[in-house]
């Protein structure tokens, strides 16, 4: 890949919702490590901001019940990924 387009095509069907919520959020964090060096962070942020916003993620983590809140945790995702910090560990 050579371009953050191509990654998030890619990346895209790591997302797909039958894929267990815990699991589609260390993907979508893994594909932000992964493309950290394709664009500037903003770009990586905007870009990943909207693939979640697609893929229904940040609905998906959303839990008023709990607190949750999906926005929130992508960001999270997107920044700890960005510096190839593992938020799971």
């Amino acid at each position: 890949m050579t371009d953050i387009a191509s990654a998030i095509a890619r990346y895209r069907t790591d997302l797909d919702q039958s894929i267990p919520i815990k699991q589609r959020a260390k993907n979508f964090w893994a594909a932000v490590v992964c493309s950290r060096e394709l664009a500037s962070p903003d770009v990586i942020t905007r870009e990943f901001k909207q693939l979640a916003e697609q893929t229904r993620l940040t609905a998906d983590l959303t839990d008023p019940h709990r607190r949750l809140d999906g926005q929130a945790t992508v960001e999270h995702l997107i920044r700890w990924g960005l510096f190839n910090r593992n938020p799971f560990g």
